[in-house]
């Protein structure tokens, strides 16, 4: 990195710059979900930066995942998890709204 001129510390300023930008952003959001993802972003990368970027998933806050037999799976449900109520169903049916809208809209552009 220093070949280039970049040093972490640089590159740390630069991450956290992005990453609040999109909190920020993600906090003005109409949806719900978006919103407390966007919370448990910041944490995260406030856990997963100074750590040299290892991803220690028991403090990480984390959504069920949702599985292939369509159930979920919980990383882990301790109370530090800001994720850890998050309703994979609801985040689907506001984001799912939000695409119906860009649709109908690309579709009245053509």
């Amino acid at each position: 990195m220093r070949t280039i001129g970049l040093s972490k510390e640089k590159l740390r300023r630069a991450a956290l710059e992005e990453v609040s930008g999109a909190v920020r952003l993600l906090k003005q959001s109409k949806s719900a979900s978006l919103r407390s993802m966007a919370d448990a972003s910041l944490k995260n990368f406030n856990i997963i930066y100074p750590s040299n970027l290892n991803y220690p998933l028991a403090l990480l806050s984390l959504p069920a995942a949702l599985l292939g037999d369509l159930s979920a799976y919980s990383f882990q449900g301790s109370e530090a998890n800001l994720l850890k109520d998050y309703d994979i169903d609801q985040a689907y049916c506001e984001l799912f709204e939000g695409q119906d809208k860009a649709e109908v809209f690309a579709e009245g552009c053509v």
